[in-house]
Parts: structure tokens; C-alpha cells; sequence
């Protein structure tokens, strides 16, 4: 399966999360969302215990790894580190997870390619573009953009249909109502209000006058 551009992907969950600045509480919900728990240790007997009995204490320097066999899926991050750190080491982590990489200790050597990918999902996740920021934006206000948009197109719609002006013809000397046999299906009519330099229709404004 190929693997979505790690700008768009960082984009996408932020989107979906209505945030331009992703917290670490927020980052660990996505990473539940994927399917992994969030285990901090280092702080904690019984997360140290569960790296030992799982052997893999040597990927606990980096301040976070991912560990995945058969449906135990995990992300341990280092709980002594400052909530900043945490942020993102959890970015990269999830990076990984998102964009598809093998990420069981023991199972893979250390793919540059990978890392590199990782990092540049980091980056865009915790430094949304202008493009990002401003859908976030619009997902944010959408019911009201879109009450102004309704209203806008009401206002157009009586606009548009309203009996109020008249209508011309490019060639054309006289004015018309809408509703002019003249004036149907002929090319270039355009609305106008000021009549100054028409005469008026024999037709449909003499008919208008005579109804009332």
C-alpha cells in the first residue's frame, strides 16, 4: 500500500483534531486511535517491569519507541522527560506508526529512510503550514461559514429573482420587465436601474400600466 505524503497525513490529523498546536494528551489520543496504549516509564515500577519481561531495554534511550507483536501494540515514553521532549518523541513515534514502518524492536534494523520520513512528519505536525492553519480554521467555524454562506446565496437568490429593475438588450432602445416576450431567450440582457436613454417597452411596461 503505498503510504500518504507525511505533510498531508500531519495535516490531516490536525484537521481532524481542529488544533494548530498539538498537545501531548492530544497526541497520545491519536496514537489510541491507531491502536497503541501510551505506557510511560522510567517513573513507574510497573512499566520498567513490563520492558524487562518484554527485553527491550536497550530502545529506552531514545525518549520514546513503539513496540508491536502479534495484537499487543504499545508507545512507551520516557515519563521523566519534560513535557516539550515528550511531545515530540510522541510525534516521531506516531510517525512511524501512521506512515505504515515496521516498529518492533528486535524486528528491524534502523531504516534512514524511515527516520527521515519520521522527522519530516514531525515537523509538520508540530509546525503546521498557512494551507493547514487555515483549514483548521474553516473546520473550526464551519457552522457559522456556513450559515454565512446560506444567507449569502438567500440574498442572491431574491437578488437574482426579485421583480425589482428592468432589463435591456445591447442593441436594444427600450427597457423591459423580466417577463417581456421580447426579451426572452435573447443573448446579452442585462439588469439596469436607471433608465435614462430608454424609452420604455410598448409592450410589457404599456401592459403594466393598463393592469394597473
Amino acid at each position: 500500500m503505498k503510504v500518504k505524503d507525511e505533510k498531508k497525513l500531519a495535516g490531516q490529523i490536525l484537521v481532524r483534531r481542529r488544533t494548530g498546536d498539538i498537545s501531548t494528551e492530544e497526541l497520545k489520543a491519536v496514537i489510541k486511535e491507531y491502536g497503541y496504549d501510551v505506557i510511560e516509564y522510567g517513573d513507574s515500577a510497573g512499566a520498567d517491569c513490563l520492558i524487562r519481561e518484554l527485553k527491550i531495554q536497550e530502545y529506552t534511550g531514545g525518549g520514546a519507541f513503539a513496540y508491536s507483536s502479534g495484537s499487543v501494540r504499545l508507545v512507551f515514553v520516557d515519563g521523566r522527560l519534560k513535557e516539550a521532549e515528550k511531545r515530540e518523541v510522541l510525534a516521531h513515534e506516531l510517525g512511524h506508526i501512521a506512515l505504515g514502518h515496521l516498529i518492533c524492536p528486535g524486528d528491524r534494523d534502523f531504516n534512514v529512510s524511515h527516520e527521515y520520513r519520521a522527522n519530516e512528519f514531525t515537523h509538520y505536525l508540530l509546525n503546521p503550514t498557512p494551507l493547514t492553519r487555515s483549514q483548521i480554521w474553516l473546520r473550526r467555524r464551519w457552522p457559522v461559514v456556513a450559515l454565512v454562506m446560506a444567507l449569502l446565496l438567500s440574498c442572491f437568490a431574491v437578488w437574482s429573482f426579485a421583480d425589482i429593475g428592468y432589463y435591456v438588450t445591447k442593441s436594444g432602445s427600450h427597457y423591459h420587465r423580466r417577463n417581456c416576450e421580447y426579451i426572452q431567450s435573447r443573448r446579452g440582457v442585462r439588469r439596469i436601474f436607471d433608465v435614462t436613454g430608454y424609452e420604455p417597452c410598448e409592450v410589457c411596461i404599456r401592459d403594466q400600466a393598463n393592469r394597473q
